[in-house]
């Protein structure tokens, strides 16, 4: 999961300033998607939620 939360901010890093990320979860368990939220906001100064359907969720990094 460390592999996957450094990918996913490298991304937010190249963004332009003030843009947002949209990274589907689909597959992932709901408890994996929560601690995956948890890390990305403790690891920079993120904004994380969840949107989405229960069967297809997405996250919505705001930077």
């Amino acid at each position: 999961m460390d592999s996957l939360v450094q990918t996913i901010l490298a991304k937010v890093a190249k963004l332009p300033a003030k843009r947002t990320l949209m990274y589907d979860v689909e597959g992932f368990e709901e408890d994996q998607v929560t601690a995956l939220q948890e890390k990305l906001t403790a690891a920079a100064d993120l904004h994380v939620e969840v949107t989405g359907t229960r069967h297809h969720p997405v996250l919505e990094i705001h930077q």
